[in-house]
């Protein structure tokens, strides 16, 4: 692969997908809250097979993916990885939204005190969110109303911390291999704590943090990304010779298809879906500019679509209750559409008067020169 302005056109398309699907999925589960006809409980497979987490899960394979073929390009030119600079990259792109809407929820929304006086274990949960840890304090400590879906957050922070220094320090088979390791071991864990848990009971408790921490701690789906950004990295030029537009649309149905109905794997579904999306990602990385996921609309949907993810529980919640005391159930797409709207400009504000302006000082860190991502 050539160390050029690095931008893979179609991702930014995959962004928005992945987020609308968290939508649609959060939508469902805040209707059941005011007592609504949820479609979780319809035969729609998307909803009552949580359609919604794997949106998750594809932004997971998309991190693991990107982020590791930065790595590579990085470490290719300069025979190193600036963990610092990483580190700050990093930073600069999640840190600034997510404690700003923390520290609103936190502070202005709900009130410190409020939260101190309604959970037992306030101060805990708030320290947890601080220290962006939110996938920890969902592992049976409980949660904060509005922001328990940054767990992924922290996931993706712990998965930052830890992948520059394997890629940085390993060689490229003895990456595979951890990579490797990570995709069979992670999703065995909370397997084996229930397992253990009935045969040692007096460490029951810790059995189910450690079950509840690992089921929400999917570096396995970045682990596959990771893997496909190594295939990206050699052969793209290979693939890109044997795909055509019409291969790619045709593989791009079929991976979409299980997604869209529903399929449900059981206990293999948070390693099949991530396997599901890596290919997708890997087809469309390596394809021409699809319209659907490729064009002016959705590459800046795309671009917002880190605010869309962080916003759109909040505003879900507000204006269903605002539909709820003033008109009653509202048909699911009128609804449906004023949230998306809503979401979406708040996070185009978000993006364009804040995130835009920081995002230029990461600029200062990039040792890989970026494209229009």
């Amino acid at each position: 692969m050539k160390n050029k302005g690095f931008y893979i056109p179609n991702l930014n398309g995959l962004r928005f997908i992945a987020a609308f699907a968290v939508i649609l999925g959060h939508n469902e589960i805040t209707k059941e809250q005011f007592d609504l006809t949820s479609l979780l409980n319809s035969d729609i497979g998307f909803f009552n097979h949580g359609g919604g987490h794997l949106g998750v899960i594809l932004f997971f394979v998309l991190s693991g993916f990107l982020i590791t073929l930065l790595l590579l390009m990085e470490k290719s030119k300069f025979q190193n990885i600036n963990y610092k600079k990483f580190i700050m990259r990093r930073a600069l792109r999640i840190w600034p939204v997510y404690f700003l809407f923390v520290s609103i929820v936190i502070f202005a929304v709900h009130g410190i005190d409020s939260i101190l006086e309604d959970k037992p274990n306030g101060e805990l949960l708030i320290g947890m969110y601080y220290l962006i840890l939110p996938n920890l304090a969902m592992s049976g400590f409980g949660s904060i109303m509005h922001i328990p879906h940054l767990w992924s957050i922290g996931v993706e922070e712990q998965f930052y911390l830890i992948w520059p220094l394997i890629i940085k320090f390993f060689k490229r088979k003895a990456i595979i291999v951890i990579m490797l390791l990570i995709v069979l071991l992670i999703p065995l864990i909370p397997h084996g704590a229930d397992f253990l848990a009935v045969r040692i009971p007096s460490m029951k408790g810790f059995f189910k943090v450690l079950r509840l921490f690992f089921q929400y701690f999917l570096i396995n789906s970045m682990a596959i990304g990771g893997l496909l950004a190594f295939v990206y990295y050699k052969y793209e030029e290979v693939l890109k010779s044997k795909l055509t537009v019409g291969i790619s649309s045709l593989i791009v149905i079929i991976c979409l298809i299980p997604w869209i109905l529903g399929m449900h794997f059981y206990v293999l579904n948070d390693v099949v879906y991530p396997l599901i999306f890596g290919l997708l990602i890997l087809v469309v990385s390596v394809s021409k500019p699809l319209l659907l996921l490729e064009n002016r609309i959705f590459s800046y949907l795309g671009k917002i679509s880190y605010g869309i993810y962080v916003y759109h529980w909040i505003v879900i919640y507000y204006v269903t209750s605002f539909l709820v005391k003033n008109f009653g159930e509202v048909n699911y797409f009128i609804s449906l559409t004023i949230i998306t709207i809503l979401t979406v400009v708040l996070a185009a504000i978000s993006y364009e008067l804040m995130e835009k302006r920081i995002l230029k000082f990461k600029s200062k860190f990039a040792l890989i020169k970026s494209g229009k991502v």
